[in-house]
This record gives C-alpha cells, structure tokens and sequence, in this order.
C-alpha cells in the first residue's frame, strides 16, 4: 500500500517542496502534513490568498501536476477548492486513472489516506 512516507520520499514531497516551499522531509505522517500545509497557508498564499494563487498554479500545471495538486487539496480538505479548479468535473479515481508513473503514485498515496490507519 503507497503510504504518507511513499508521498513524502517521492514525487509528492518534491511537488510540495517546488509548488509550496514547504519541507516535509521531518513530517512523520499525513496528520501532521495536514498541520504543517495548513499554518503555512497564508505564506504560500501570498497578497492574492490562497485560493487565488492555487487557482493561477493551477492553471500552468502539467496533467499530472494537476492530479498531484488536486489530491493534495482532498488531503488538506480544500474539496470545494479542487471542485472549482475542475468545474465539479474531477473524481479522485479518475486522478490515478488519467496519470502514470510517479504522479499516480503520489495520488494514489493520497488516496490511501482514507484506508491507511497507521500512516494518520
């Protein structure tokens, strides 16, 4: 099962790192990865908000950035942000369904989230 250290070790953890600014290298779990994305909201939301910036990132991602985004939204409970990014459109099983490689594993570690009693 892709747990949070799959997320924090791979595409996931560089994605936060790049898109964020955030170093989750030392966050033991998703519990605290929620925490930390969520006190730093207001520093990688910059003048515009949070919700802005996202929705500008957003829009210049690749595919599977977009996937990786989105789920890192369900994870953070940002679910009304990533349905309007993708206008209601967006299953989180289409996510891991329409990427490949290590975006889909950082997705589906997200994904796992919700089945992954240890890793919380």
């Amino acid at each position: 099962m892709l747990t949070f250290s799959t997320f924090r070790g791979g595409l996931g953890g560089k994605f936060v790192r790049e898109h964020f600014k955030l170093d989750i290298s030392r966050c033991p779990n998703w519990k605290s990865f929620n925490r930390i994305m969520l006190a730093n909201r207001d520093r990688f939301g910059g003048a515009g908000g949070f919700w802005d910036n996202i929705t500008k990132k957003y829009a210049v991602l690749s595919t599977g950035e977009k996937a990786v985004m989105l789920a890192i939204l369900w994870v953070i409970d940002y679910t009304a942000l990533a349905d309007e990014l993708t206008q209601g459109r967006a299953s989180f099983l289409g996510l891991a369904e329409y990427t490949t490689g290590a975006h889909k594993n950082a997705v589906l570690a997200c994904l796992a989230l919700a089945n992954d009693d240890k890793d919380v």
